[in-house]
C-alpha cells in the first residue's frame, strides 16, 4: 500500500525512511506506535507499506503468532533551508614575514 500525502516535486522529497515494525496475531496487537512527526519533522509527502517476503517468511513459520511489517516515509525537505558556502579561512601571517 502506498499512501499519497502530498503532491509536490520529487526534489523537495528526502529519500524514504524505512521503519520495521511487529505485531502480534496477525496484526490485531501491534507492539508499538508511530508519530510521523517525529519520523518527519517537515510532514511526510508519502507512507508505503508492504509485508516483505521476509516478513511474510517469518510469519508463515510462527504460524501468524509474529507478524513483522515493513513502512517507508517519504519526508518533505524543508524549502526555506538553503545550502551555505564553507567559511573562509585565511591563516595568520608567519613570523618574520611581512605583513600586507
Amino acid at each position: 500500500m502506498r499512501f499519497e500525502i502530498a503532491h509536490i516535486p520529487s526534489d523537495l522529497i528526502n529519500d524514504p525512511i524505512q521503519v520495521r515494525k511487529s505485531f502480534w496475531l496477525a496484526g490485531a496487537f501491534p507492539t508499538e506506535t508511530i508519530d510521523v512527526r517525529t519520523i518527519c519533522p517537515n510532514g511526510a509527502a508519502a507512507v508505503e507499506e508492504e509485508t516483505s517476503w521476509v516478513d511474510a517468511l517469518i510469519y508463515a513459520v510462527t504460524l501468524s503468532i509474529y507478524t513483522p511489517r515493513t513502512s517507508w516515509y517519504y519526508c518533505r525537505r524543508d524549502p526555506y533551508v538553503v545550502p551555505q558556502p564553507a567559511p573562509v579561512v585565511v591563516a595568520p601571517p608567519q613570523s618574520g614575514s611581512p605583513t600586507p
